[in-house]
């Protein structure tokens, strides 16, 4: 089982993080290390853990930065197409 299976309440901060360890790439390798050294076996000690190694507040962060860098690229191109 996962952790989000395991405490509910880590469901969507889970999946967040997830999202932007996958497609952004956007924690640092010291923090993916402790990450990865967390002990599951008391799922709410871990998710504890896991919310001081990378807070709700960075997560929070990371998601509206990359959804301004994406609309402001999907602008870039459509003001590219009526440059041609």
């Amino acid at each position: 089982m996962t952790l989000r299976e395991l405490e509910p309440q880590a469901q969507s901060y889970c999946i967040d993080l997830i999202k932007i360890i996958r497609e952004f790439d956007d924690l640092d390798e010291g923090t993916l290390y402790e990450l990865a050294r967390i002990d599951l076996s008391n799922a709410t000690q871990a998710f504890g853990i896991l919310r001081k190694l990378v807070p709700e507040n960075v997560i929070n962060s990371i998601l509206t930065r990359t959804s301004l860098t994406d609309s402001r690229e999907e602008l870039l191109l459509i003001a590219e197409e009526f440059a041609k």
